[in-house]
């Protein structure tokens, strides 16, 4: 009888086994999906805001700057100290405002200097407007001679620094922030600071492996520095926040073999 219990026992932690490996294995499935589908959603977003990019640039703009032209025209036209007049070049500047806008968001959306340049170039650039619009100075911080990375490298390491200005803009009240690149022959390191209040606690609690809402956010920094090999760490307080990517290099340029050190960048 004793035996007969202890094989039915036997074969229940068998059945159980064969159950737990069965789940495990549907729920790393489901999670490869996931990881899958997430990896889709951030390609697909990159390339729509390529794609209205190039549509603000290639025909919003050129149709705004012809607008302008017709409207300086008719100004010209115009009796001087007539109200026509008056509100004609009321308009041309009206059209010289929206056109500035249009192409500041078209380069912030996919900024050609990232693809012709590089982040030396476009991070320096992208910190000097983020500074004008928000009012919080960013200093930046190169190694010299840093060179070029893959593009998909390139791309990642712009999208961290969008997401995380953005949130120091929203959320920690800091006046000031600091951007450090640094490369050597096996990874680069991102870090961005601030010296605010800190993250709400929601926002720096949101799970790692989160789909990304509508915009990067932070799950979408973990998701897209992780699909790359890499590692993103956020440490907050109310001290400020830090934010730094660690990413393996692939298929970039050499490291240079100049001397190493810290360029420094203000903007």
């Amino acid at each position: 009888m004793a035996r007969i219990k202890s094989a039915e026992l036997s074969a229940s932690h068998d059945d159980l086994e064969r159950r737990i490996r069965e789940r495990t294995a549907e729920l790393e499935e489901s999670n490869h999906a996931l990881q899958n589908l997430s990896a889709s959603l951030l390609y697909a977003q990159d390339e729509e805001r390529r794609r209205i990019a190039r549509e603000l640039h290639d025909s919003t703009a050129q149709n705004l700057t012809a607008i302008k032209i017709n409207l300086s025209n008719l100004r010209k036209s115009a009796g001087a100290g007539s109200k026509s007049f008056q509100l004609l070049d009321q308009s041309c500047q009206f059209a010289d405002q929206v056109l500035t806008e249009v192409r500041s968001l078209s380069y912030i959306l996919h900024p050609p200097i990232l693809e012709d340049f590089g982040l030396e170039s476009a991070l320096p650039w992208y910190a000097g407007g983020f500074g004008e619009r928000s009012g919080v100075h960013v200093e930046v911080q190169i190694d010299p001679d840093f060179g070029r990375l893959s593009s998909e490298l390139e791309l990642i390491s712009f999208r961290v620094v969008q997401e995380a200005l953005g949130n120091i803009h929203r959320h920690s009240g800091s006046r000031t922030a600091k951007i450090s690149l640094s490369r050597d022959s096996s990874n680069v390191t991102l870090i961005v600071s601030d010296h605010g209040r800190g993250l709400p606690k929601e926002v720096n609690n949101a799970k790692n492996d989160a789909v990304p809402q509508v915009g990067v956010g932070i799950a979408g920094m973990h998701e897209r520095v992780r699909q790359f090999g890499g590692t993103l760490a956020i440490t907050s307080s109310n001290d400020g926040t830090t934010v730094k990517a660690v990413l393996p290099l692939r298929d970039s340029s050499p490291l240079p073999s100049s001397d190493t050190g810290a360029a420094e960048v203000r903007t």
